[in-house]
């Protein structure tokens, strides 16, 4: 049997609309040179024609197959790719995002340093940067760099990491199936703080598409923020640095502000819940995961969304009330439905 230098994991959900526009994309990536090149696509239980879609690729492509399973989510689905993969690399991709064209080229040498890990689409960078023998100072370095707390700044996108497949074998690393939203920001993290080589390249390869850049609310929302949180924490407790407390409290603010936009806002704002009620909960979740830790920090305010640093002042002197009272009118302003 053939080896396989990478395996392209995507997991699929009524994504009729765009997987023929992310296929292609794909392929004409790698310049149709599919040899050692396996792409493997997990559907979630689609209910449209995603299905159909993705078998006559796999009929028309004999490096693409198609696994089928029920709806569990897309950690469930990628940990389904993961089994299955046989590249030394893999990399997880959403169904509708696109690629650069002529990426197996540099892909290429950049294996052949053998690193752990790669990031690829990393700004304000001139030149690949290879470490071996991972130090913590660099391994919160390239923390920051996934969060977007320093000059150099990763892309958003899961497909912008690679890993050697026999290091998350090893470490045992998969997606928590519990966290419903940045499952795939936990997923580096943790893998970061494991690696013992990275590659950080400005090599332009993953387009992430703008379907991406909003929550919604769901019901797991709060579960899946708590257990992100707890796992955070345990994460970074390992660092006894300044630098990994304000990877935590980074996350804590957008944590937080998640629970706003895509939990307690929309119940209040859909009279689920009262105002006070929603007050009182997230007056008792900052007191219960110490997230006031964060609301504090001015030194973020550059690196999140417009309304990011009003909310952490108002939070900073507990005005939950307000807090939820802007986040509906704002919502309402821009005709956004939760």
């Amino acid at each position: 049997m053939q080896d396989i230098d990478l395996s392209v994991i995507i997991p699929t959900y009524n994504s009729e609309k765009y997987i023929d526009k992310t296929l292609n994309s794909l392929l004409t990536s790698f310049n149709y040179q599919l040899e050692r090149i396996e792409v493997i696509i997990i559907d979630d239980g689609s209910e449209d024609r995603t299905v159909d879609i993705i078998n006559e690729y796999a009929k028309q492509y004999a490096t693409i197959s198609v696994y089928v399973q029920n709806h569990h989510g897309v950690s469930c689905a990628r940990n389904a790719g993961l089994k299955r993969a046989r590249g030394k690399y893999v990399l997880f991709s959403d169904s509708d995002d696109l690629f650069e064209i002529g990426f197996l080229g540099f892909f290429k040498k950049q294996v052949s340093l053998s690193p752990d890990i790669i990031l690829e689409d990393v700004k304000n960078l001139k030149e690949d940067i290879f470490w071996e023998n991972l130090t913590d100072e660099q391994a919160l370095y390239a923390m920051q760099v996934n969060l977007r707390v320093s000059k150099v700044q990763l892309d958003w996108g899961i497909g912008s990491r690679i890993y050697k497949r026999e290091f998350l074998m090893e470490q045992n690393l998969t997606f928590d199936p519990h966290i419903v939203v940045s499952e795939d920001l936990l997923f580096i993290l943790e893998a970061i703080s494991k690696a013992r080589s990275l590659l950080i390249s400005p090599r332009k390869f993953y387009l992430l598409q703008e379907s991406h850049t909003l929550f919604r609310y769901n019901k797991l929302n709060l579960r899946s923020e708590l257990e992100f949180r707890r796992k955070m924490s345990q994460l970074v407790s390992q660092y006894q640095v300044p630098e990994a407390r304000d990877i935590n409290n980074r996350t804590k603010l957008t944590g937080f502000i998640f629970l706003i936009d895509s939990y307690y806002g929309p119940l209040y704002s859909n009279r689920k819940i009262s105002l006070n009620q929603a007050s009182s909960d997230l007056r008792t979740i900052t007191d219960k995961y110490f997230y006031d830790t964060a609301f504090g920090e001015r030194k973020f305010d550059n690196y999140l969304s417009r309304k990011a640093p009003i909310y952490r002042k108002l939070l900073k002197h507990r005005l939950y009330k307000p807090v939820l009272l802007l986040n509906r009118m704002i919502d309402f302003l821009f005709k956004i439905q939760r």
